[in-house]
């Protein structure tokens, strides 16, 4: 049986540092969320 759904309860959820340079976004995935420790069971 395949879950579709993980749950983490040690560690932070994950986010994202967004910064805008010359009009253009871009994206700094921060480490060590919950999404890192989630294996595929």
């Amino acid at each position: 049986m395949r879950r579709a759904l993980a749950a983490d309860g040690k560690n932070p959820t994950g986010s994202a540092l967004v910064l805008i340079h010359d009009g253009e976004p871009h994206y700094e995935i921060i480490a060590d969320s919950a999404y890192d420790f989630i294996g595929e069971d």
